[in-house]
């Protein structure tokens, strides 16, 4: 499960939003919000939000617009490690987890 999640659907998706469309978006916009050196840049945030549209375009569902808060933390990830290991890692565990969970609520 691990490795299906990493390689089918966290690479892929972290290679785009991450690799391409975050850096795409941080070359035309500066600044952010937040206080301190806790900020999150404009970047992460469009990207976020593009990356929790593309989700609810995929399964028509609102509550699928909640992988917009991960998404935010694999930005910030993408941003600190400045590569794209450390969100894909982060991605793919977190859709395992999410597996798991639902398969011990649902059969439980």
């Amino acid at each position: 499960m691990l490795l299906t999640q990493l390689l089918l659907v966290a690479l892929p998706e972290e290679y785009f939003y991450r690799g391409y469309v975050q850096p795409t978006l941080a070359r035309r916009w500066d600044g952010g919000i937040g206080v301190g050196r806790w900020r999150l840049s404009w970047a992460v945030l469009l990207t976020s939000a593009i990356f929790a549209l593309g989700h609810v375009v995929v399964d028509a569902r609102l509550e699928r617009l909640a992988v917009f808060f991960p998404s935010l933390a694999f930005g910030w990830l993408r941003e600190r490690s400045g590569g794209l290991w450390a969100p894909l890692v982060f991605h793919g565990l977190c859709n395992v987890w999410v597996e798991l969970l639902g398969v011990h609520y649902f059969v439980s």
